[in-house]
């Protein structure tokens, strides 16, 4: 009996160590987790659908990795090493995959087929070239040698040739004694370039006044259509996008589509019939999805812009139907629309949250990068109904103790509208207790919280879960998800019935017994920020403040930002004749109310959003006397670059909202 008790036992603890190898001890997420993972953008099917191309970066750079769309085998790396290979794009016979890198190459001499006003030097090109690389064999070779950077690029249906765009060559960088930088000097202008695969040689297509942001070949590879800005400054880039057709061949405007655009992307459908891009809402910063008829000159609004936001689009094969990538509430899913109708006929819903969707040549396969509750971004197909997840690029994330999400609704007091949520658990959640919770607003206005996962180092929401917090994203009036009225509910009315939604939300949340009423932090980022200024100083019932990249004085962040003066103008009107209303909702002027302890973070080097509207809010309160501290990092732009700021930025944020509320 003692020997069979000795073989049980035995057993047992063979078992117990198998289950402890399979299954590594979880750890909470730490700043330096986050930072850590590795980035996959940017999924491109082959033409048949049977493989699947993308771009994977971290601290190293960039990579290229290939994958089976049939998840038979492990994806691969196909292109790494020095120039940081990206955008890659496969040739329409799928033989070759171009990408571009920075890679040094020799520069085509005179001899050797003239390109682009070569000058017969042999010396190593420096700017981005386009490469080539053979799936079947792994074989790179540089395509281009031109003495250009080169930017965004795409084949022509035929693959005899390339269109690219490009500003030029090199721009010589500053001696110390002329380091001057004079604000607003002009700068070249993105011109959209034709090269030819058989002489390889190129020649500009359109002139240096107009500046291309996107295109599209025609079906027939005589036109191109593209969105294009009277100059490259980032205002213009971001909100005087319009739309205008080329002759490939003479460069000639052909037609010119009046009206601006909320997203730079634009598509010629596969029978020539239309085009499709993302029309700009003539007040705030809300985009719908158009079809644009070519033979009656007209536009069609794509149905269901009630309910939800279109992010993306893509033809189908024939034409005949425009896939739509749609968020309703928190969720996303792929819908086809009858081109003709504009009618959203089927949809098929995803699991996580998706930026970007793309198509096989023969309609079948949709690839994208997609985000779960507990995964960050990887490679999708969807194939006829059925989704299929391909690769696992950061296994890590399984050893980390994650949180519970879901969706929650309530109903806005002030006009009785539906605001979605996204609500983070703690682990080991426990229903009989209230925890300490953080509400963590999204940037944007335009933008919404959704399905994906939370976890960046400006998206605190899996690494406050993990540490013990409850986290709830709000999506009040002015989010994406709710289609474009909600979205431009707050039309000249930043911060007011935001402020109240956001409440409604906190006021269920208590009273369903998950928050503790007096360990409550806010914070954001960007918007976020600026709502996390805002709600600092209209309320005492948060214990903390994180407030990144804030708008506090929106008079100074008009005459300021680097998309001044449309952006703001769209949602409060020209400045001149609007000055009292800006300074109404800048929360700059509520100083005195903040009862708040308010942490400011920014960048040194933010165009978008710059440090003196942070420091605006912190040297205010601290001559008012109350608490605050601020953190600017040098370099960094709006959003930060260097891992070292995003951890610390992290570890600043926890160690804020820990102090503040407690265990």
């Amino acid at each position: 009996m003692a020997r069979c008790r000795g073989v049980i036992l035995f057993a047992w603890l063979s078992a117990a160590s198998a289950v402890l190898h399979a299954q590594p001890p979880l750890h909470v997420v730490q700043p330096s987790d986050i930072v850590a993972l590795a980035q996959v953008s940017k999924a491109q099917p082959s033409p048949d659908g049977s493989q699947i191309a993308y771009e994977v970066n971290t601290d190293a750079g960039s990579t290229i990795w290939l994958v089976g769309s049939d998840g038979a085998q492990a994806a691969r790396s196909l292109v790494s090493g020095e120039g940081s290979p990206n955008s890659p794009a496969w040739s329409p016979d799928g033989a070759s995959l171009a990408f571009l890198s920075r890679a040094p190459v020799a520069a085509a001499t005179a001899a050797d087929s003239p390109q682009a006003g070569s000058n017969g030097s042999a010396a190593a090109t420096s700017g981005q070239q386009i490469w080539l690389a053979s799936p079947a064999s792994g074989k790179l070779e540089p395509l281009t040698r031109l003495p250009l950077r080169i930017s965004g690029f795409r084949w022509s249906h035929d693959g005899r040739r390339i269109a690219f765009l490009s500003k030029g060559g090199d721009v010589p960088q500053p001696s110390p004694e002329h380091d001057e930088h004079v604000l607003d000097r002009p700068q070249p202008n993105s011109r959209l370039w034709i090269y030819d695969v058989g002489t390889r040689q190129a020649h500009p297509l359109t002139q240096p006044d107009m500046h291309i942001v996107a295109f599209d070949w025609s079906p027939d590879d005589a036109h191109l259509v593209a969105s294009s800005s009277p100059t490259s400054r980032t205002n213009d880039v971001e909100n005087v996008l319009s739309v205008v057709t080329i002759d490939a061949s003479s460069g000639a405007i052909e037609r010119r589509i009046p009206g601006g655009l909320s997203r730079r992307k634009v598509l010629w459908s596969p029978d020539g019939h239309r085009l499709a891009y993302f029309r700009l809402a003539p007040t705030t910063d809300v985009g719908f999805l158009v079809m644009y008829d070519l033979r009656t000159a007209t536009e069609q609004v794509v149905a269901d812009t009630k309910q939800a936001t279109f992010e993306d689009m893509e033809w189908g094969n024939d034409g005949d139907a425009l896939f739509g990538l749609s968020l309703q509430g928190t969720r996303y899913s792929i819908a086809r629309i009858n081109a003709a109708s504009g009618q959203t006929v089927s949809s098929q819903p995803l699991q996580g949250a998706v930026e970007k969707i793309a198509i096989s040549h023969d309609g079948r396969t949709f690839a994208y990068v997609q985000e779960t509750s507990s995964h960050p971004g990887e490679i999708y197909v969807a194939r006829y109904g059925r989704e299929r997840q391909l690769t696992v690029t950061n296994p890590q994330v399984k050893t980390w103790l994650l949180g519970t999400q879901r969706e929650i609704r309530w109903t806005a007091r002030s006009d009785g509208r539906t605001i979605s949520a996204v609500l983070l658990l703690p682990p080991h959640y426990d229903p009989r207790k209230r925890y300490k919770t953080v509400v963590h607003l999204h940037g944007g206005p335009t933008s919404g919280w959704d399905q994906g996962f939370h976890g960046s180092w400006y998206d605190w929401g899996v690494i406050l879960a993990s540490h013990g917090y409850v986290v709830l994203l709000p999506n009040p009036r002015g989010s994406d998800g709710a289609g474009t009225a909600f979205g431009m509910a707050n039309d000249r009315d930043w911060g007011h019935a935001e402020f109240q939604d956001i409440m409604d939300g906190v006021d269920q949340v208590v009273a369903d017994g998950i928050a503790d009423p007096e360990r409550m932090g806010v914070g954001g980022w960007s918007y976020g920020g600026y709502l996390t200024a805002w709600v600092a100083t209209h309320t005492n019932r948060f214990k903390a403040a994180v407030a990144g990249a804030a708008m506090t004085d929106l008079f100074g962040m008009a005459t300021t930002t680097d998309i001044a003066p449309d952006f703001l103008n769209r949602y409060f009107g020209p400045l001149a004749a609007n000055a009292a209303n800006y300074d109404a909702h800048s929360p700059a002027r509520y100083l005195r109310d903040c009862q708040t302890p308010v942490l400011v973070v920014g960048g040194e080097d933010d165009a978008r959003v710059p440090f003196s509207q942070g420091m605006a809010m912190y040297r205010g309160l601290r001559f008012l006397g109350k608490e605050t501290q601020m953190v600017l990092y040098p370099r960094e732009p709006h959003f930060f670059g260097e891992p070292a700021h995003q951890r610390d930025s992290l570890e600043r944020m926890l160690a804020w909202y820990d102090a503040h509320l407690g265990p």
